[in-house]
């Protein structure tokens, strides 16, 4: 397995398990329950979590397939790891960011359904990872709507900084 590979598995992993540990504090009772009227709920956020990665898996999925059926991607070697400086940005709970209306919950997924969704997202997810392991995804690209045009590994790096992000929301404000 290619360095990039383990590192971004790695920080999809980490990040998962800091929004598991936020919501396992959260009672059950409260997993729907907005804790004031202007924050989402547990279940809100494990939602919009939810969509978000399934859209990147599909767009990641696609873009992948393309390049692969090209044959543009050459063998991976020493990548930039310019994923990690978007953590700046997303984990600055000072930074108040408004989500898209696209991805803002509507309130008809519970938080159950929504973490099984995260689950489901995260193993496509890290098969996507894997089909491009030992491959430079430097040219894979796709325009994010608040941050600009990422790469493929950004992408990565953006779904793990961003659960981090609304795991602390959590941590905050659900528990």
């Amino acid at each position: 397995m290619h360095a990039r590979t383990f590192e971004l598995l790695e920080h999809l992993g980490t990040t998962r398990q800091y929004l598991a540990d936020a919501f396992a504090n959260v009672r059950e009772a409260n997993y729907d329950v907005r804790p004031s009227p202007v924050e989402w709920s547990a279940g809100e956020v494990l939602s919009h979590l939810a969509m978000i990665e399934v859209s990147v898996a599909a767009i990641l999925q696609k873009k992948l397939r393309r390049a692969i059926a090209a044959e543009i991607l050459p063998v991976a070697g020493e990548q930039s790891r310019r994923w990690r400086n978007l953590a700046g940005r997303l984990l600055d709970e000072g930074m108040k960011i408004e989500a898209p209306d696209f991805v803002v919950p509507d309130g008809t997924m519970s938080a159950v359904t929504a973490w099984q969704s995260l689950q489901e997202s995260r193993a496509k997810l890290r098969q996507i990872l894997l089909a491009a392991d030992g491959k430079n995804t430097e040219t894979i690209v796709a325009r994010h709507v608040l941050l600009g045009v990422l790469t493929f590994e950004q992408w990565l790096g953006f779904v793990g900084y961003h659960e981090q992000r609304h795991a602390a929301q959590i941590a905050r404000s659900c528990s």
